[in-house]
């Protein structure tokens, strides 16, 4: 019942957030069924919120779709995207060695939207998709929270999702690491 305490107590959010909740608590596909684990609520609301603040601009522009996204995982504690590989705000945990669900959240949606409007040809969400990728599966790691229980966090078809997933990940394992320019 703390995901209703966090729906009546949180107004930044609003639609998002129980959005969110509706998808943490009712979910009813296959995917859904077969996670190991529940979701944290805490990855849902701040997927929900990125969605909300940042979507208007997952179709028009990937520049500002990366901007908005990177400003929000930022604000809880991230390295923008195009930081340098070696700052140590790159690593995904928090000076005290915790990682943040809040981030997971937020980089996850940012995969997806930018994975979304890269399979519609968007300039550029190639690139957002593929550094969000990496960013949001170092989280996921971290946290030890698998794939299926984090599809969870994001409306849509997860099977699809999912399958999407491993082919990105078989082709990120063919290609050389790429270098971030600062």
């Amino acid at each position: 019942m703390n995901s209703i305490k966090l729906l009546m107590t949180s107004s930044t959010a609003g639609g998002a957030i129980l959005l969110a909740l509706m998808l943490t608590m009712g979910a009813t596909s296959s995917v859904a069924a077969q996670a190991a684990q529940s979701l944290p609520d805490e990855v849902a609301v701040a997927a929900a919120m990125a969605q909300q603040r940042c979507y208007e601009f997952m179709h028009e522009d990937a520049d500002e779709f990366v901007s908005c996204i990177d400003a929000l995982s930022t604000q809880a504690g991230a390295a923008p995207a195009n930081a340098a590989a070696n700052s140590p705000r790159r690593s995904g945990i928090k000076s005290d060695g915790t990682p943040h669900l809040r981030r997971l959240g937020i980089l996850y949606f940012g995969w997806v939207g930018a994975n979304n409007s890269a399979r519609v040809a968007l300039p550029g969400a190639d690139a957002a998709a593929a550094r969000y990728f990496q960013r949001y599966q170092r989280e996921r790691r971290a946290l030890g929270i698998d794939e299926k229980t984090l599809c969870l966090a994001v409306a849509g078809d997860c099977a699809t999702r999912l399958a999407q997933i491993k082919a990105q990940q078989r082709q990120s394992q063919a290609l050389p690491p790429r270098q971030i320019k600062p």
